[in-house]
């Protein structure tokens, strides 16, 4: 293998590399090569780890689109925040408490010490902002600004309208990148086949940098338009993308991913997935809500548990009311499942394992609660083989 050759190689790592996006858990991505058929999915478990896992969005031109949202990585009731139940240490500040607020990087500090991780600087800073907000109220007015909150989290009205304006707007940065790519890994090596590298690399360096540094320029002024608070953050990636081919040709997925993170992965979801991919997740988000799988009480510190709690409630009214308008039953997405064979007596709330025991705890959701299960029906059909769990 020459050496242009295993350069290539390594580009093509480097440039793979680039088309994943990390995700953290709770996260949910939708992706799509053309803008329709969007292919929503959670991070790969199997890319990942505890705290997060990596999407692939579309390698090859047109390079496709990518958009990521999550919910609050924090409770919030009227009277404080409180991290997620699951965190270790678990952690709970009043908003009477509260003297200083400050994003660094994707972190949320509190009083100076870090309270909570975004999913880019971009939502640390927009959060920043409203809880600022938040803090200057009286305990009173926050409770109908929290819902406000939350309900934005669910309109999809202005979902509809960031994701039409960028849209339209990216349109000459997604055209440059598409060229990068075709002239990176189509023309170039052509041309250093044909003539020789000795011959032909002023040129090409030329146009390597010509496409690179319009393209950083272009992304620039976006980011701006789209990010006017992320000062740190533009300047970033202005460099980087000015200096690295293969993280410019990915421009349009660093422009795009922080476009939707405010917004509850279920209202993304009700714009761009299909049906029965929306249903899916609408079912999956009211089990994991309606059964969580952490009691705050257990924590060691259950002063959290009432923030949590109140949080919690609120984000379930909010869900099930924007379910309805959209007409589906939240009753319905929680019904019990169909027994898989005659040994299944209970299966979980949650993840929805059968098991052939008839009351206890999931083992899998540490705290959820078993729910009996009703003799199916379909009782002729079993298969041969006992397929719940034992315990």
């Amino acid at each position: 293998m020459s050496e242009i050759e295993i350069l290539y190689l390594v580009l093509a790592v480097v440039y793979l590399w680039e088309c994943a996006c990390w995700s953290p858990r709770g996260a949910f991505a939708f992706t799509s090569w053309f803008g329709t058929n969007w292919r929503g999915r959670h991070p790969a478990a199997w890319f990942g780890n505890q705290k997060g896992g990596f999407v692939l969005g579309p390698p090859l031109p047109p390079l496709g689109h990518m958009l990521v949202s999550y919910p609050l990585p924090f409770s919030i009731s009227p009277e404080g925040l409180a991290t997620s139940p699951g965190e270790v240490p678990p952690a709970i500040v009043r908003f009477d408490n509260i003297q200083t607020l400050k994003a660094k990087g994707k972190k949320l500090l509190i009083n100076g010490s870090p309270f909570a991780i975004f999913a880019s600087p971009t939502s640390a800073l927009r959060f920043l902002s409203r809880l600022e907000q938040l803090r200057r109220l009286p305990p009173k007015g926050r409770e109908g600004e929290v819902r406000k909150l939350l309900q934005q989290a669910f309109n999809t009205h202005t979902i509809k309208k960031r994701w039409r304006h960028f849209d339209l707007s990216t349109r000459t940065l997604r055209t440059l990148a598409n060229f990068l790519f075709w002239f990176l890994f189509l023309f170039c090596p052509v041309v250093i086949w044909r003539f020789g590298l000795r011959l032909s690399w002023p040129g090409l360096v030329a146009g390597l940098v010509g496409l690179t540094a319009s393209i950083a320029f272009v992304a620039r002024s976006l980011h701006r338009r789209f990010y006017p608070a992320a000062t740190e953050e533009r300047f970033n990636l202005f460099i980087i993308l000015l200096l690295a081919p293969a993280s410019a040709i990915r421009a349009c997925d660093a422009l795009s991913r922080p476009l939707l993170e405010e917004f509850h992965p279920l209202a993304v979801a009700r714009l761009l997935s299909k049906g029965d991919d929306f249903h899916e997740l609408a079912a999956q988000s009211l089990r994991e809500l309606k059964y969580p799988d952490f009691a705050p009480a257990q924590s060691g510190n259950a002063a959290i548990a009432p923030c949590a709690g109140q949080f919690q409630r609120l984000l379930l009214e909010i869900m099930e009311d924007f379910l309805k308008r959209n007409g589906i039953s939240a009753q319905a997405l929680l019904a019990a499942p169909e027994p898989l064979d005659a040994t299944c007596l209970s299966y979980c709330p949650r993840c929805l394992s059968q098991f052939t025991q008839a009351q206890g705890h999931c083992p899998d959701c540490r705290t959820v609660q078993l729910i009996s299960l009703r003799p199916s029906p379909r009782s002729g059909k079993l298969p041969a083989q006992p397929a719940c769990k034992t315990g």
